[in-house]
């Protein structure tokens, strides 16, 4: 989605976030499970437009923790819990 009054993409001016959907693709996780973190307020995020913004190094930050708590995550499942 290109703005058109400076002809830029708008995540642009937000280096460290990135589109729901372009998060799903580099890290594997689910859609469902990105906004799951994003609803209970795990995982900070915005609007730019239409796309919701969500910040990929505190993303980063959300998984480790999780790992080193023990806490297992399903890549492409919805509920975030290993089968």
């Amino acid at each position: 989605m290109i703005d058109n009054r400076s002809g830029r993409e708008p995540a642009a001016d937000y280096p460290d976030y990135n589109t729901i959907s372009t998060t799903k693709k580099v890290t594997g996780l689910s859609e469902h499970y990105l906004r799951k973190l994003l609803k209970e307020g795990q995982l900070p995020g915005f609007y730019v437009g239409t796309r919701y913004m969500v910040n990929l190094r505190e993303l980063r930050l959300l998984l480790q923790s999780k790992e080193s708590a023990g806490s297992s995550i399903n890549p492409g499942g919805g509920s975030g819990e290993k089968e």
